[in-house]
Parts: C-alpha cells; structure tokens; sequence
C-alpha cells in the first residue's frame, strides 16, 4: 500500500512539471515594419496575454496546444483574423490594403462653406433641371435673392445679363472649376459662348458680397462658382427635346462611356437652341459642345475638358421709347437706321 501510495505521488509530480512546461509556449507577430509603425495598429488574442515590443513584434503567452482567436487592426487595411494552435512559432500576417469607392472630393480655394461668413446659395443639378428650358444662365439664377437678369430677345435665349445686389456684370466674378471666366479687358461675363451650359453643371454656388473668390476686382460684387459633372463609373445616356413660345427649340444629347478597363472615361454633350425671341427679329441661333476625358488609377485621376459654343444674334439692345410701349411693345429700331430703312436690314446681328 506504501509504494502504490509512493508511485501515484511521483506520477502527480510528473504531470504537474509537464503541464508547468507546457505553459511556456508563445507566439510571435511580425509586421513589415512601414506597416508596424501606423499609428493605431493593434494586436488582441482572445484570453490569452499580449505584449508588444519595437522592432520584435507582439508576443502572445499561452498554453501550448491551446487554440487562440488573434485580431490584427491597421489603420487603411482590412482587419486580419486568425484561428492557431499556440506554439513557439513565427507569424507573419499581410492584411489586404483597404480599397473602396468614396464620392469625389475636389479642394478648391474659390467655394465657401456654410461655417464661413460668406452670404452663399449652393444650386443642386436637380434644381437646375427643373428650370433649364435652354435658357442662358443668368436667366436660370433669376429665381436666387438679390438676382436680376436681363435679356435683350426677352425669351432668356441669346444675349442675357445679371445684376446681383445691384452690381453688374464687371463685379461679379465668374468661375468655372476654380477657372476664371471674366473677360481680361471689361471684367465682365457677356454669357454669349456658353449656351445650354448648365446641362454640363453639376452645381452653382452663389456667393453674394465679398466672398472667397481670389481672381480679380470682380469679386467686390459676387462670385458664381460652377462645378461640372463629374464622371459616372456606368455608361449613361441622356437626351432632350424642348419646344416654346416664340418658334422655340432646344435639342441636346448627353452621353458618358464609364469607365472603360476601369481607367478610362469618356463623356460629351451636343446642345443646339434657336428661338425668334419676343423682339421684332430678335432670333438667336446657338450651339455648343462639352467633352470630358479621364484616366482614374489608384490615388491619381487625370482629366481634360474642354468646351467651346457660338451664338448670332440679331440687336434688340436699344430699348423701347415710352410711348411704343402702349402700341408696338416688340418693336425693335436695329437694322432700320433709326427709322429710314424699311425692311431693316438683315445682317444686323
């Protein structure tokens, strides 16, 4: 009975050293070291004690044999998960880079926000669909605080203008992506190459006063900031066809690619408006395109755009004396010499 007794005591012993040995196991991650020293990088392992230190990695103490659920976080890469046996061993993860599509973001020095003291209205793409009939701009902004705009066919097709707080066209500063508009020599914006722009804008902003523009004295009034499409990622179609008063047309076509081998983009629009106006031989004919072309890869995107329009006009600018304004509201004196040619003269324009 004694030396069963004894037997069973060094059986314990042995057992006892065996699972005491057992517990000296542990497990060491490594990380490429530009990726180890991200700020915010973090090792856990469920139950089980962890320690970190430079240049080695984390360490995690366990009894061998025993099985761990580890997660490895790092800022800008996906989260890595592992399932292993504790051992005296060596891992080296590789979490995936992070790669997901966010919306475009374009830093600009020349658009407000609305925490900054600026008196602004931004116009969303859908706001200015539901207006554009195909008239000019300023036509399309006269439903904006402070605006009024003029139009010499009096259809708001053709030659338009814009007041804004009473200021005119040579105090309010006109920019399209960040790119100033403003004729070099008057300072102003006669609108008279760009019809049917605002099928291409994605949005306005209007900063009424002083506001964020940096181009020239025609900030002192206002500053109308324009922002394009930007590029859809899926092949888009789209086409109008308009028809009002006056023998009014318009027609465009507006077209993107996508991205094409997931690099490449290509996008247009074709615009053609004509209109007699409500003034005696105010007619305008005009036409324009918008074409954008794009290469996007990884933290690079590369675009080109240009545009280009052209208008005639027949003159309808002299105004009307008060007293035609009871009997003939649309006469137009251009083309007739002031009053001696009769027809008027066709090429007025």
């Amino acid at each position: 009975m004694r030396i069963f007794s004894f037997f069973a005591f060094f059986i314990l012993v042995v057992l006892t050293e065996a699972s005491a040995t057992a517990a000296d196991c542990k497990v060491i991650v490594k990380l490429p070291s530009e990726k180890e020293a991200i700020g915010g990088t973090s090792l856990q392992a469920e139950g089980l004690q962890v320690q970190y230190k430079e240049l080695v990695g984390w360490t995690i103490n366990g009894k061998c044999g025993s099985v761990a659920e580890i997660r490895l976080s790092v800022p800008g890469y996906r989260i890595w998960k592992a399932s292993i046996v504790v051992s005296d061993t060596v891992l080296e993860p590789q979490p995936q880079l992070w790669q997901e599509s966010v919306a475009e973001v374009v830093v600009t020095g020349t658009r407000a926000g609305s925490d900054e003291p600026v008196s602004l209205q931004n116009i969303s793409r859908k706001e200015l669909n539901v207006n554009n009939q195909g008239q000019d701009i300023p036509v399309l902004l006269d439903f904006t605080p402070s605006a009024v705009s003029t139009s010499d066919a009096g259809a708001g097709i053709g030659y338009t203008g814009i007041r804004i707080r009473g200021t005119d066209a040579t105090r309010i500063n006109v920019t399209i992506n960040g790119v100033p508009v403003n004729d070099a020599e008057s300072q102003a914006v006669f609108w008279v190459n760009l019809p049917d722009f605002a099928a291409s804008a994605a949005q306005l902003q209007i900063q009424r006063g002083v506001g964020t523009s940096t181009n020239g004295p025609a900030a002192f009034g206002a500053s109308l900031n324009i922002s394009t499409l930007a590029p859809s990622r899926t092949p888009w179609l789209e086409t109008g066809h308009f028809a009002g008063s006056f023998n009014t047309f318009r027609n465009f076509v507006n077209a993107g690619s996508g991205l094409i081998k997931n690099k490449f983009y290509l996008e247009g629009r074709l615009s053609r408006i004509s209109s007699n106006g409500y003034i005696d031989r105010a007619s305008s004919s005009l036409w324009s395109y918008y074409l954008t072309a794009g290469f996007i890869h990884k933290k690079t995107h590369l675009q080109f755009i240009h545009f280009s329009g052209k208008e005639r006009t027949y003159q309808a600018w002299y105004g009307l004396a008060e007293e035609l304004l009871k009997t003939d509201r649309t006469f137009n004196i251009a083309g007739t010499d002031w009053g001696k040619l009769d027809p008027p003269y066709a090429g007025e324009t």
